[in-house]
């Protein structure tokens, strides 16, 4: 098989943490004044941050479709 059902069943959360990790990066990048991410403008990562927030929120209103899904992957 292509995934164990181990690593199905922690799929939808590793995402989870990753989009949220993401998002913190971003912010926090923001708040140091823009020192590892490259941007556009001022508030390119502060927009980037909002935006793996609101991926992050999607996923959640999704979650019981994905694992519905991903249980008969």
């Amino acid at each position: 098989p292509l995934m164990t059902t181990n690593e199905r069943k922690h799929l939808i959360d590793g995402a989870k943490w990753i989009i949220l990790e993401q998002a913190m990066r971003f912010l926090s990048d923001f708040l140091k004044n823009d020192v590892y991410y490259k941007v556009a403008y001022a508030t390119h990562n502060l927009v980037r941050a909002n935006n793996q927030i609101a991926l992050y929120q999607s996923l959640l209103k999704q979650e019981q479709a994905m694992s519905d899904y991903l249980d008969n992957f």
